[in-house]
């Protein structure tokens, strides 16, 4: 299954001088480790989710 996802960088003011992480945009129904994973395919330590209510 796809997921739609954006990149950002956190913790830092300056373009690509934080820490990036994945944001997944359709997380409904992932678990954790489904989200590990999907960190650790884009070579990322996190992916966090954005869902909406």
């Amino acid at each position: 299954m796809k997921r739609r996802y954006v990149t950002a960088d956190v913790f830092s003011p300056i373009a690509f001088e934080g820490n990036p992480v994945a944001v997944v945009l359709d997380a409904e129904g992932l678990s954790t480790r489904q989200m590990q994973r999907i960190a650790a395919r884009r070579q990322l330590q996190r992916a966090n989710r954005y869902l909406t209510r």
